[in-house]
């Protein structure tokens, strides 16, 4: 960088005259140039003169000392010689047409930021010294008048663009430099308020829409209406109707014998939702839960394979047929599937019960790895019968599991069927008086299958 040097015929080296000492900034007191009573220091240097450093690199970040100004009005009516050295007709310099003005007279208030500095009408950029201005691209001359009529002349220097980094931009206003945009104006969409009250409203208004459409959809999505089976119409056994025993190819194989049975279930629906709900059919599927704590304790039951009439029945008419390939270590299932039941289309009304009629079809087939005798669900329809209870009085009731499955119209383009699952508890689907005629017709020499459907298929 290179030092400024004064020439002139007025300059004056003499602090006798109320030259101010470069060290002292205090108060309205000027290191080098003072317009009010026209003294000026005749020695210094850039190197040496502290206050112009500490200014000129405050300008970066503070628009008071020797910073960027947009005013045209300077303190003392008196403006630096502009680049054309036009006067105002009151004999004030006129520096409207230059674009880098120097203010003469850095004292507070004297511009519109502080302590004065360079004066523009357009975008200023801050130099390493307050005395340079930099205009269209090329270093200017800049001339003031001194106390004693004489010209001070300031040579040109060089930028240091190091020191400084890039220039700073500065808006059209005084007040400051150009904003950048906030973390929330970068990431937030385009017509998220930039004020705080906006904010607060747009978050408000997203509130309550959101909770308002929360409400619409708890009252208004479909929910599956509850369904209950109160009973299971057991009058018609008595006429032994109810019941089919098959086996394939009516080879006469206990162990691979299908049992059917039509049974009449008295079912309720209630409907929670605020509005009437058209079910287009409901699947149901039952399974008997085999009560272990009966079944496979000898002191409560009797097994079936210790009944050795039946054993030699059963084991004369057949094996199972995966008896030969049965998994190591497999056990029959618990809770195996022993029928259906179907209701096809029903309206079901708003908040109301309505209590209709459904067909249940039991279909069942004894494990083909164990058979017949040593079936779970077969243990636990001979202990809920009394046959092999050693208990007192013999007999309890079965629990049947069921699940059901609606088809709505309104749902089915989501794909989406509700289902609910529930348990009913029934009694022995035949009588002590039934059982006693199928044990008589074998024991005189009829097939038990044909047993069964003379007894309780009502064949015979």
């Amino acid at each position: 960088m290179s030092s400024r040097s004064r020439t002139g015929a007025g300059a004056s080296s003499s602090r006798s005259r109320g030259a101010r000492d470069n060290d002292d900034i205090g108060g309205s007191s000027r290191n080098d140039r003072d317009y009010d009573n026209g003294s000026r220091n005749d020695r210094y240097d850039d190197d040496e003169s502290p206050r112009y450093k500490s200014s000129s690199r405050r300008n970066e970040d503070d628009l008071g000392y020797g910073g960027v100004s947009s005013t045209k009005k300077i303190f003392g009516g008196r403006n630096n010689t502009s680049r054309n050295g036009s006067r105002d007709d009151d004999g004030g310099d006129n520096n409207e047409d230059n674009e880098y003005s120097y203010s003469a007279a850095p004292r507070k208030g004297a511009g519109s930021h502080g302590n004065g500095g360079f004066s523009s009408n357009s975008r200023s950029e801050n130099y390493d010294s307050p005395r340079r201005a930099r205009g269209g691209g090329q270093d200017m001359e800049m001339s003031n008048t001194g106390r004693n009529g004489g010209e001070e002349k300031w040579e040109n220097e060089e930028y240091d663009s190091k020191s400084y980094g890039s220039d700073l931009e500065y808006g059209d206003d005084d007040d400051g430099v150009v904003k950048k945009p906030s973390m929330l104006e970068k990431f937030c969409c385009c017509c998220c308020p930039k004020s705080k009250k906006g904010r607060i409203i747009c978050g408000a208004v997203v509130f309550v829409v959101l909770a308002v459409l929360g409400v619409v959809l708890y009252l208004y999505i479909p929910r599956f209406p509850q369904i209950k089976v109160n009973s299971i119409n057991l009058s018609s056994l008595a006429s032994g109707s109810a019941f089919t025993f098959t086996t394939p190819n009516n080879n006469g194989n206990l162990n691979e014998m299908t049992i059917g049975m039509g049974l009449s279930m008295s079912v309720a629906t209630f409907n929670p939702n605020l509005y009437g709900l058209q079910v287009d059919k409901i699947d149901l599927i039952a399974y008997m839960m085999v009560n272990t704590t009966y079944v496979n304790n000898p002191l409560l039951v009797t097994p079936l394979t210790g009944l050795s009439s039946l054993l030699s029945l059963v084991t004369a008419s057949g094996s199972p047929p995966n008896a030969s390939s049965i998994p190591s270590g497999y056990t029959p299932s618990t809770s195996p599937q022993i029928g259906t039941a179907e209701q096809g289309s029903i309206y079901f009304p708003s908040n109301a019960w309505v209590n209709y009629t459904m067909i249940f079809n039991l279909n069942f087939t004894p494990d083909p790895y164990v058979g017949l005798l040593k079936d779970p669900a077969v243990e636990e329809i001979a202990d809920a019968c009394g046959i092999t209870s050693r208990y007192k009085p013999a007999g309890r009731p079965m629990k049947i599991h069921y699940d059901a499955t609606s088809t709505v119209s309104v749902l089915k383009p989501l794909g989406y069927a509700p289902s609910i699952s529930n348990d009913i508890s029934i009694s022995c689907p035949v009588t002590s008086d039934q059982i006693d005629s199928v044990v008589a017709a074998v024991e005189s020499g009829s097939d038990p299958v044909s047993a069964l459907q003379s007894v309780l298929s009502g064949s015979g």
